[in-house]
């Protein structure tokens, strides 16, 4: 597995469906590095017939593992070793030749690989994460009659950035005020100048709660992203970001429609 807490996700759950189209067993490798230092049995627990191998990088004897398997499968052709190509769009996954008769397969994403329609998610939340996400919708739904998720994603997402640009994010928020006047808006990010522009806009109809650290090799920064993305899942719908495994997982895991912001310039 790699990339971010929501690409790993997405992998986990095409993960699920290849196991069961296959009627094998995954077993998948989750390196902790310095974008994502944070173990997966602090974040959730498996709902999955796959299995997940924590490979810490600190390890020597987890990193000469690691390069002997993918040293096995290619040399010796006992499986696939296919990453997904970065010029395939979210919405079509790579497809994979029947495995019944493969031994192994070696499959190398940070995306998914199998559909996914139609599969229950493969993880649970942590209990603690979930009951802090459930506390935090809560008393927000309490003031407003719907509840929208804004996710914003920034960072080093540079096609992110510019396709979904805050002015796009305010007139879908003002879109939907102008449909609902009841609506609460929370917003998940972590660019705190942009949710304090929001807020000094809408008002107290913006609701966002500042992560508490932004470096993604430590635990409390992951575990974070795991209550946002819990958080939005609970929302009657969602604003997203382009091309943001983000905004698709948390849309995906809660079942609720995901609007792009300025998508339609696409």
């Amino acid at each position: 597995m790699q990339g971010g807490l929501a690409n790993r996700l997405r992998t986990l759950w095409a993960a699920k469906a290849f196991a069961i189209k296959q009627q094998k067993t995954v077993v998948l490798i989750w390196p902790i590095l310095p974008e994502l230092g944070c173990c997966w049995r602090s974040l959730f627990t498996l709902n999955t017939p796959s299995k997940v191998l924590t490979i810490r990088q600190s390890s020597r004897l987890h990193r000469k593992f690691l390069s002997l398997c993918r040293h096995t499968f290619s040399t010796f052709g006992l499986g696939l070793n296919r990453a997904t190509h970065p010029g395939i769009p979210w919405e079509q996954p790579p497809r994979f030749g029947d495995a019944k008769f493969i031994p192994f397969q070696w499959i190398q994403t940070c995306g998914e690989f199998e559909e996914t329609i139609n599969i229950d998610p493969p993880f649970k939340p942590n209990p603690n994460l979930s009951k802090r996400a459930t506390r935090r919708i809560a008393t927000i739904r309490e003031k407003h009659d719907s509840l929208i998720g804004v996710h914003i994603r920034r960072g080093d997402h540079v096609r992110s950035i510019a396709t979904s640009s805050l002015e796009h994010f305010k007139a879908a928020i003002k879109q939907q005020i102008d449909r609902s006047e009841g609506s609460g808006f929370l917003v998940c990010t972590d660019c705190e100048r942009e949710a304090t522009e929001l807020r000094d806009i809408f008002g107290k109809r913006i609701f966002w709660h500042p992560p508490r650290l932004l470096d993604r090799s430590q635990p409390i920064s992951i575990q974070d992203a795991m209550i946002d993305l819990v958080t939005l899942a609970q929302c009657d719908q969602l604003i997203g970001s382009y091309l943001s495994s983000f905004s698709i997982i948390a849309a995906k895991y809660g079942n609720i429609p995901l609007q792009i912001a300025g998508a339609a310039n696409e």
